[in-house]
């Protein structure tokens, strides 16, 4: 009898951990012109009577794809996605002109008034989560929840842990390799600066080695089983990947929010129901502040932690549990359909 409730127990903790894939619902694509710099690729998916949400997808600069849709039920929801200015399908003339966080909710309120929608709930992860919370400070009149994955709250000291002190005490030898691939091997150079600066540089070669770095120092960080050699001497992609340079560009500007922004209007957002999703091992994006927003939240806040992950979305428990909290969201309300 005991291998038998043994078992049944370990079933039961793989199925938690399988990520439930919605099928592809209808899709349909349109094109929101927000000024003469940008025009913004807007996908609307689902039911188009169903509850509404909005997806945020992160970076800056990574772009919405067909494998966020089925994280949603499209029978029940009604979900909108948007991929930000400079982002994915979206088009620009510059990419840094016009593109801060201020500009990012205005355009997310212009897609509510143009969708004619009063309240919607919001789901988001690392930037998206942020950019999810600053809009939500902004317009709570029109939030009916959050659902949010490996918060970033964009202070001083997170993007000082993000970029550096993660690796420094978690991936010395991720830290370590990041400096002799710039040639940095002094203690006082600065890795991230120099990358930053190879970003604005103006051969095309040195922006293209600099991104995929920048890259490639990321999804180590975000990753639970990557091991050397972290940077190889080739590029395995022929793509320049988009998100360091819109990265680069907001961690310059101290991510275009005030200091503590998030943590110093939490009382904003205590009327608004949310939940957390965080990964027990995520570098990036470390449990410890997303638990002190939800402590200063309160009573309408859910903390769940993923003791089997870290920060990547794609993880199959952390997967798992972003599904099955948006399943759980769409209960929030009285004027949701059945």
């Amino acid at each position: 009898m005991f291998w038998k409730a043994t078992l049944k127990t370990i079933l039961r903790r793989r199925r938690a951990q399988t990520p439930k894939s919605y099928p592809l619902g209808p899709t349909r694509t349109s094109t929101l012109a927000v000024d003469g710099e940008h025009r913004l690729h807007i996908q609307a998916y689902g039911n188009p009577t169903g509850a509404p949400v909005l997806f945020l997808h992160g970076g800056p600069g990574s772009g919405c794809h067909d494998g966020h849709k089925r994280l949603f039920d499209a029978r029940r929801w009604h979900v909108l996605f948007m991929d930000q200015r400079g982002s994915g399908r979206s088009q620009y003339q510059d990419l840094y002109r016009n593109n801060t966080t201020q500009h990012l909710i205005h355009d997310i309120e212009t897609l509510r008034q143009h969708h004619g929608i009063d309240k919607w709930t919001l789901v988001g992860g690392s930037w998206g989560a942020t950019l999810a919370l600053a809009y939500a400070i902004a317009y709570p009149q029109h939030v009916r929840g959050l659902v949010l994955r490996s918060l970033f709250l964009a202070s001083k000291a997170d993007t000082r842990w993000a970029f550096y002190s993660a690796a420094q005490r978690f991936r010395p030898d991720l830290w370590d390799d990041l400096r002799g691939t710039l040639d940095r091997r002094d203690d006082s150079d600065d890795p991230i600066a120099t990358l930053q600066g190879m970003l604005k540089s103006p051969q095309a070669e040195t922006r293209e080695r600099a991104a995929h770095i920048w890259a490639r120092y990321e999804h180590v960080l975000s990753s639970l089983d990557v091991a050397p050699p972290y940077f190889p001497t080739q590029n395995t992609s022929k793509k320049c990947p988009r998100t360091p340079f819109l990265e680069s560009h907001y961690m310059a500007h101290d991510f275009f929010l005030p200091p503590n922004h998030i943590i110093d209007n939490v009382a904003r957002l205590r009327c608004l129901d949310a939940l957390f999703i965080s990964g027990r091992y995520d570098l990036l994006c470390p449990p410890e502040p997303i638990y002190r927003l939800q402590q200063a939240w309160g009573e309408k806040c859910t903390l769940r932690f993923v003791e089997t992950a870290a920060h990547q979305a794609e993880a199959p428990a952390m997967r798992a549990a972003l599904t099955r909290a948006i399943d759980d969201a769409y209960c929030w309300g009285t004027d949701v359909p059945e």
